[in-house]
């Protein structure tokens, strides 16, 4: 027998601001990083550290029933993030990073292709 959850609109508000939350708990540990010289510059860290925060928010987001229709999407918004950040981290600067985010983005919508064929199927 399963149990079913009851969802109101409160349950989507306390995700974000858990999310909200933490992005600004990680935006305060880049900028002490920053100033404590332990990382040259904040951004790229801080942008990457927002990627995996979407990554994983997106990754629960496909356990929990109730949320997992926007799942996929902060999965996506996650990898474009972590790409922005990962370019300036691995240097050589955008100039030989920039074909990245062209290839990244056909992995995206292959993978969000298959997913929408694999939840239809599931559906039926």
């Amino acid at each position: 027998m399963a149990t079913e959850i009851k969802v109101s609109s409160r349950t989507g508000g306390m995700v974000g601001g858990i999310f909200i939350g933490v992005a600004l708990i990680w935006l305060g540990i880049s900028l002490y990083l920053r100033k404590a010289e332990i990382i040259t510059h904040w951004w790229p860290y801080f942008i990457l550290g927002l990627g995996a925060l979407f990554i994983l928010v997106g990754i629960a987001m496909l356990f929990l029933s109730w949320l997992r229709k926007g799942a996929i999407g902060m999965f996506i918004t996650g990898l474009i993030l972590g790409a922005i950040g990962i370019i300036p981290i691995l240097g050589g600067g955008w100039g030989q990073w920039w074909f990245l985010i062209i290839v990244l983005g056909g992995v995206i919508i292959v993978v969000s292709v298959i997913w929408s064929a694999v939840t239809a199927k599931k559906k039926k």
